[in-house]
């Protein structure tokens, strides 16, 4: 059960009271937020401060915001204000003296704690709502093993924050159904949701029917054949040569020429080798290399990605990154 109720209309109507006043002093805000949000009495001093700290630092910012908007920030604040009771309730009974008498029969006691979960996660959407930038995670989607992998190699290789956001293999178009499940549950989370496809027969009703069972996509990237093809000629040759000294002991001998001809065709890259060569490939595991190949070129040229007098930000593989990232 929660410690308030946000859904409670006479406390929505006094949160837009206050937001619609043309000046609210700091202390109107620190009394408001008080009288609301602060209900324990063995914990009120500590939450005092809280609100008190969060008055000193955020006022300004609350005063200089639109109407509409400061409605979000103080829904931001009830939320964060809960889940700091719990922090102050968990601090206590997670650290008592006596842990076997107080837990006794309890071996999963850790588990009570999910209860800041939904607290969180409403700050989290709230604050989507008030200004994008505040979003502190982001979901992408990718329609195949190849991109997962990619990116999870190539967040390993090179470890940069930009590419610490959760991706989600939605395997393919033809997984609708769960994928619009999974939108409106990153969704309700207060998440942003980024989506990246393939540009084949399908692309067009695929993207009408999420808009039509109203999921809210942030962004959408779609690759005009599909993931391997976005890459330039020579890192596709390399990462075909890894490819092939490491799975294939080296049986596999690819021109560059070949890659031109595949690069300017619609054909998966797994049938094109099989159809060319005879041998059978794996996309997951060229996924690797390649990633294992972009990754220096990321790491020494990541500005460049940005700067479209450099070539690299003009590689289809390179505008993902971006898109990834960015």
């Amino acid at each position: 059960m929660r410690l308030f109720d946000h859904d409670d209309p006479a406390l929505d109507k006094d949160i837009r009271n206050l937001c619609s006043q043309g000046t609210v002093s700091r202390q109107r805000l620190e009394s408001f937020l008080k009288d609301n949000f602060l209900l324990r009495k063995d914990s009120r001093q500590w939450m005092e401060r809280i609100v008190s700290n969060l008055c000193d630092v955020s006022y300004s910012y609350f005063v200089e915001l639109p109407k509409d908007k400061r409605y979000r920030f103080v829904k931001a604040v009830g939320y964060f204000l809960e889940a700091s009771h719990y922090i102050k309730k968990w601090e206590s009974t997670l650290s008592v003296d006596e842990p076997t008498w107080f837990w006794d029969g309890m071996p999963t006691y850790f588990m009570f704690t999910s209860e800041m979960i939904d607290p969180l996660e409403d700050m989290r959407r709230e604050l989507l709502a008030l200004n994008k930038e505040l979003s502190l995670r982001k979901v992408v989607l990718v329609e195949g093993d190849s991109e997962a992998e990619f990116l999870k190699v190539l967040k390993t290789e090179c470890g940069f924050y930009a590419l610490d956001c959760d991706v989600h293999n939605y395997k393919g178009k033809g997984n609708i159904q769960n994928l619009i499940h999974y939108i409106h549950e990153k969704t309700r989370q207060g998440l942003e949701v980024y989506l990246t496809l393939d540009s084949d027969g399908q692309k067009d009703s695929f993207e009408d029917t999420l808009k039509r069972n109203e999921c809210s996509i942030s962004g959408t990237f779609a690759f005009q054949t599909d993931f391997e093809h976005s890459f330039p000629g020579y890192v596709l040759r390399s990462a075909i040569d890894e490819y092939s000294s490491i799975r294939l002991k080296g049986s596999l001998h690819v021109a560059l020429r070949d890659i031109r001809d595949f690069l300017t065709g619609k054909n998966p890259i797994d049938k094109w080798v099989e159809r060319k060569y005879a041998i059978k490939l794996r996309k997951k595991d060229l996924a690797q290399m390649l990633a294992k190949e972009m990754a220096p070129i990321l790491f020494t040229r990541y500005k460049d990605l940005r700067d479209r007098r450099k070539r690299v930000s003009t590689w289809e593989i390179s505008k993902f990154l971006k898109f990834v990232m960015f």
